[in-house]
């Protein structure tokens, strides 16, 4: 992955959420972000799925895949969850989905590399929305750097700065 951009997975995944929503219509997993999100990059992403209908089962499974983790999420949060963590957020969407409240804390944890964009596919920051923190947190396949994260996401962490940063302690 190079400097602020976003990895073949971030682009494929969110890609996939795109593509169900204009292809099927959203049925499973409706997202009004997925194909705003992409910016620049949508049309291109749209052409090449609609050139591979054998891909049609991997959308499938990438929509009902986040569909039940955001079911699973906002039912947390219905149960008095006042943070949630989004692990590899790369392009996800649902932070910017929710509605944010004092109580409530979204944190993306992301390769440090990662710009985060805002929910209109611009490559700024999305912190304006007061509820998100973007925390970047290298996690590789070493057992060290999974330990340091493991440790580090069972601090309690504060509600979000009125800056919209937060930081995992390492």
């Amino acid at each position: 992955m190079l400097s602020g951009q976003f990895s073949r997975t971030a682009l494929g995944a969110a890609g996939h959420r795109a593509a169900h929503q204009v292809l099927e219509g959203g049925r499973i997993f409706a997202d009004p972000l997925a194909l705003p999100i992409l910016g620049e990059d949508a049309p291109a992403i749209l052409a090449e799925a609609r050139e591979n209908p054998a891909r049609r089962g991997l959308r499938a499974f990438i929509a009902a895949r986040s569909r039940i983790a955001e079911e699973a999420a906002r039912q947390a949060i219905e149960e008095g969850a006042r943070q949630i963590v989004v692990l590899c957020a790369g392009l996800d969407t649902f932070a910017y989905r929710l509605e944010g409240n004092d109580e409530l804390g979204v944190f993306e944890v992301d390769h440090p590399r990662r710009k985060p964009r805002s929910a209109d596919g611009s490559r700024r920051s999305a912190s304006h929305r007061r509820h998100i923190c973007h925390s970047p947190f290298a996690i590789s396949s070493s057992p060290n750097s999974a330990t340091r994260f493991a440790r580090s996401a069972s601090i309690r962490i504060g509600a979000p700065s009125s800056s919209g940063s937060a930081s995992f302690p390492i």
